[in-house]
């Protein structure tokens, strides 16, 4: 009995028999999707936090590209008609893009090609040049219809906007589309980026005209867009298959402790009588999603649908093959990554940092004051910048409570930030903390040292911010004081957010004085071999309002 074999037999068809599946009848085509989204760079096997793996401390081990491509060979080979998308988002996330960046992604996805891929907002992390050697690698079309590149010739001829996959008799459309605003949420320099819903509506227009039977849209927008998508223009749409909001779409009892956002698929029915189907499988390789659809022959509406997302768990065996082809990366990855920066006694957690001040928040911030006061030169004042922000995006995941070695701290805090200062102005700071309040339970919410804030949810946006106090720093006691709005204060921030990322536009069209500095993976790093185990506590640093 083969790889492939043992697999279905062991986990993935005691799957399909619980669900209650629907035969086609003889005149329907059945069409298998595939998909995954924000992989995030996963190729090791990862615990349930999303972080590596550590089997030697007792986690469990889950996900992993060679449990993914395994899972995908299976569902592939099991089909009469299948496809497998990517929706997304490959870059970014462990040290295997910090280190080997996107030539390692297009050789890694190559071994296992996606029928079709769209473009995240992190595959533009560093810039056009970091996405070129990607796309002009990849052996995937790459379907993007809302970008244009007039003015980024580096990109012409690299992607298209839709392409046809004939299955069976039948010809499928995939429409690829990204969020609009990854201006501000990624690094795209000139290339502009067009209204999600005119521009699928164009494409629909030309992929009917050659002749497609099926409709998908591959989505890299977040799952509030793609039901807005579906409201708007679905009833030319058969399925939107999504990523970007890491977003687990799951019928019945959940195989994880991952939080289930709706059913899988969700169902938007419409006058003509079409319906469009919403997937998506959460992030980080932790799943793979699996659908099929019936069609009827003849008027290409959805007949009846089954599936589930598949929990990439250790019952799923690693393909061998995959796995001699990442030995050689991990080798250089594990090197790199092994050693123990420090440790925390309490765990470091990511999902609360939308809500309010947080234990790992708090941890970045006072990295950042830190650093400014080792390194002030000024000895007349007991730090150089006492204030410090940055949003909770920045962090992707928590950490676990024990040791943190690097790879941990790079997973957990990708980003390519720098922690740099400068002089804002007190009411512009009050402007940008009214920015963050407004965006309460995302994650453009702010994480602070140095200032205490009160903030009121059911005021007006821009009015949320009810009370602030600002620590000093030219004095010699540190104590928090009422925010003058015509006094200068110089603060260190992430360079995302300082540079306007995220909706904070303030901040670079109000600052002076601006100094870059270290990167935020090294100033916490230090930190973290400075004061751990880590026991850090809240101190109401944020009080809400609900």
């Amino acid at each position: 009995m083969n790889f492939l074999n043992k697999l279905v037999l062991l986990y993935i068809y005691p799957i399909f028999s619980l669900l209650h599946l629907t035969k086609a009848a003889n005149e329907d085509f059945s069409l298998r999707i595939i998909h995954i989204n924000d992989f995030h760079s996963r190729y090791d096997e990862i615990n349930t936090s999303a972080t590596k793996c550590k089997p030697e401390i007792g986690e469990k081990c889950i996900g992993g590209y060679a449990r993914t491509v395994a899972a995908v060979k299976m569902l592939q080979q099991s089909s009469t008609n299948s496809i497998f998308l990517n929706a997304g988002d490959n870059f970014q996330g462990t040290l295997w893009y910090d280190k080997l960046k996107g030539n390692v992604t297009s050789y890694l996805m190559n071994l296992h090609p996606a029928d079709a891929m769209t473009l995240g907002n992190h595959e533009f992390d560093d810039g056009i040049d970091g996405v070129v050697p990607y796309l002009t690698n990849i052996a995937s079309p790459i379907v993007v219809c809302n970008i244009d590149d007039t003015d980024v010739p580096k990109l012409h001829g690299l992607h298209k906007k839709s392409v046809i996959l004939p299955r069976g008799s039948k010809k499928i459309a995939v429409i690829g589309v990204i969020i609009e605003d990854t201006p501000n949420l990624s690094r795209p320099e000139n290339l502009i980026f067009l209204d999600e819903i005119q521009s699928i509506r164009e494409e629909i227009e030309v992929v009917t005209k050659q002749g497609a039977d099926i409709i998908i849209i591959l989505s890299h927008c977040g799952l509030t867009i793609d039901r807005k998508i579906a409201a708007e223009i679905g009833d030319k749409i058969h399925v939107i298959v999504g990523g970007h909001s890491h977003s687990l779409l799951y019928t019945g009892n959940p195989p994880s402790e991952d939080k289930v956002v709706d059913v899988y698929p969700v169902e938007i029915n419409h006058p003509n009588g079409m319906k469009t189907l919403i997937v998506q499988a959460l992030a980080f390789s932790k799943f793979v999603g699996n659908l099929t659809v019936n069609f009827n022959n003849d008027t290409n509406h959805i007949v009846s649908y089954e599936g589930n997302p598949i929990y990439m768990d250790d019952k799923i065996p690693q393909d061998p093959d995959i796995l001699k082809e990442l030995k050689p990366f991990q080798d250089i990855i594990n090197e790199i990554g092994q050693e123990v920066v420090g440790s925390t006694l309490i765990s470091l957690e990511k999902d609360v940092c939308s809500f309010g001040e947080c234990s790992y928040g708090n941890l970045i911030n006072d990295a950042y004051v830190d650093y400014y006061v080792t390194t002030n030169k000024n000895k007349t004042s007991w730090t150089f910048a006492p204030i410090a922000l940055s949003n909770s995006g920045i962090i992707r995941v928590g950490l676990n409570k024990g040791n943190i070695t690097f790879d941990d701290l790079a997973t957990s805090h990708p980003y390519e930030n720098t922690v740099d200062t400068f002089e804002i102005r007190g009411d512009y700071l009050l402007e940008a903390l009214e920015v963050s309040a407004s965006n309460y339970g995302t994650i453009n919410l702010l994480q602070l040292s140095g200032l205490r804030m009160t903030i009121d949810i059911r005021a007006p946006k821009g009015s949320r911010v009810i009370d602030i106090k600002v620590r000093c720093g030219n004095c010699s006691i540190p104590v928090y004081e009422n925010l003058d709005f015509k006094k200068y204060y110089r603060i260190s921030i992430a360079s995302w957010i300082g540079d306007g990322g995220n909706g904070y536009d303030v901040f670079k069209r109000h600052r002076r004085n601006l100094l870059r500095g270290p990167t935020s993976l090294s100033v916490v790093e230090m930190y973290l071999k400075k004061v751990s185990p880590v026991i850090n506590r809240l101190d109401q640093r944020i009080k809400v309002i609900t």
